[in-house]
């Protein structure tokens, strides 16, 4: 899938990189989403991508549930994180604020 693809090169890119990762407008799902964010989570890509658009992507619960954990851990330095025009309603849109409640350096 593109999402497991994607989730590869995250993890490959390893001592590379990257400050801004768009994939809006890629039809990633919910379950791809989440492998995305995940991938992203548990590689050192949290350290340094400081713009991550998710935009148009038919996102929801399972992956703002990651994007939650992601905002949490001190290590991620993200500045801007766009989750527009997805399937994200107000029970789900919690985790994000969670997140974002734990880790006051963002």
């Amino acid at each position: 899938t593109g999402a497991g693809h994607l989730s590869e090169l995250l993890r490959a890119k390893e001592g590379s990189q990257f400050t801004h990762f768009k994939v809006a407008r890629n039809r990633l799902g919910d379950a791809g989403g989440a492998v995305v964010l995940n991938a992203i989570l548990h590689s050192d890509q949290r350290k340094s991508i400081e713009v991550l658009d998710m935009s148009h992507n038919e996102l929801a619960e399972n992956t703002v549930e990651v994007a939650g954990n992601l905002l949490a851990d001190f290590k991620t330095v993200l500045l801007e994180l766009d989750l527009s025009w997805n399937l994200i309603r107000q029970n789900c849109a919690v985790d994000v604020f969670e997140g974002l409640r734990v880790n006051r350096r963002l």
